[in-house]
């Protein structure tokens, strides 16, 4: 089915599909439980056929956070389940020595759209930028044998679990990004 997906400033996401007879099924529903403003959204597909969004209310205080879409009909009726992911601060914003440097964040935009796993950020002030990289990679990592039995060889085993990761932060001036420190770049 063709269809296209909005999300508001409000915290809802809006799904309209058409069927091949040309019936149009419309269903909208919010990311969340707590509504909060979406001032920059972009939207990546899973392998899965799933949507994953990445919201910012643009201020550094707040979380990027994400959501994971599914799309289903339902009794010729188009259905939304969302669920939150995990959410991240910037790092240029966590640091004290450059927390009020970037006061707002002003672009997120995953690498690609069929790669939810990796996303670019941008904070910005009057004068200059950072953008950084993230990316979530499953990684190894030990458990306590509290809570698992150890392995056949007596090693504590290692279990993949999902991590963000972040990638460098580059410093941009404002010249690189479109005079003000604003601008916009397409990752491709």
């Amino acid at each position: 089915m063709e269809g296209w997906i909005a999300v508001t400033i409000s915290g809802l996401v809006t799904v309209s599909l058409l069927k091949p007879n040309g019936q149009v099924l419309t269903s909208t529903e919010s990311l969340c439980r707590l509504r909060c403003r979406v001032a920059l959204a972009d939207i990546a597909f899973t392998g899965g056929g799933n949507i994953v969004v990445a919201t910012s209310d643009g201020s550094n205080a707040s979380p990027v956070q994400f959501y994971k879409v599914c799309v289903s009909v339902v009794n010729e009726k188009c259905k939304i389940d969302t669920e939150i992911l995990p959410s991240l601060f910037m790092r240029c914003t966590t640091d004290p020595a450059r927390k009020d440097k970037y006061p707002a964040i002003t672009h997120l935009k995953f690498f690609a759209r069929d790669m939810s796993e990796q996303i670019l950020l941008c904070a910005s002030n009057q004068n200059n930028s950072i953008v950084e990289y993230w990316s979530l990679r499953k990684e190894g990592l030990p458990v306590n044998n509290i809570f698992q039995k150890l392995s056949p060889t007596g090693e504590s085993p290692r279990q993949l679990l999902p991590r963000l990761r972040v990638g460098v932060g580059m410093p941009v001036t404002s010249s690189a990004v479109g005079g003000r420190g604003t601008g916009s770049f397409q990752p491709r």
